[in-house]
């Protein structure tokens, strides 16, 4: 009888402490961002029509104000970052994919963008960004 009364105890214990958890959505957290020591490079371009911009790390971007829709007295900005070190890119968490999903190697991983009034730039149809890379002396 005792042994009726225990286990009825128990399974009373457990119904009471369990408690149905809300279903919030995962949200996976990089546990290497704190490494990440590399930091944007912020570039006020103001209204010059054409530049040679060269990153810290050795990145050449030609910039010119034509391949962009601009009004005339427009103030252009770029952010650049460059991650040629393994160890940047693993910290950020950052992959180079094929168009087939298989896993590339690579030497480097850049970040180029463009603003104006707080708004990102497009380039124009058809035209591409002119950018080489010149090893570090």
């Amino acid at each position: 009888m005792k042994f009726y009364y225990f286990l009825l105890l128990m399974v009373s214990i457990a119904f009471i402490n369990c408690k149905k958890e809300p279903n919030a959505p995962f949200v996976p957290k990089n546990e290497l961002a704190d490494f990440i020591s590399e930091k944007s490079q912020i570039i006020d371009l103001d209204t010059l029509v054409y530049k040679k911009i060269k990153g810290k790390h050795g990145t050449v971007v030609h910039y010119d104000r034509y391949d962009f829709e601009l009004g005339k007295n427009d103030k252009v900005q770029l952010k650049l970052i460059e991650l040629y070190d393994f160890k940047e890119i693993l910290y950020r968490n950052i992959q180079t994919l094929t168009t087939d999903n298989k896993l590339l190697e690579t030497s480097g991983v850049l970040k180029i963008v463009f603003t104006s009034n707080g708004k990102e730039l497009k380039l124009k149809k058809g035209l591409k960004l002119l950018f080489t890379h010149q090893k570090e002396d």
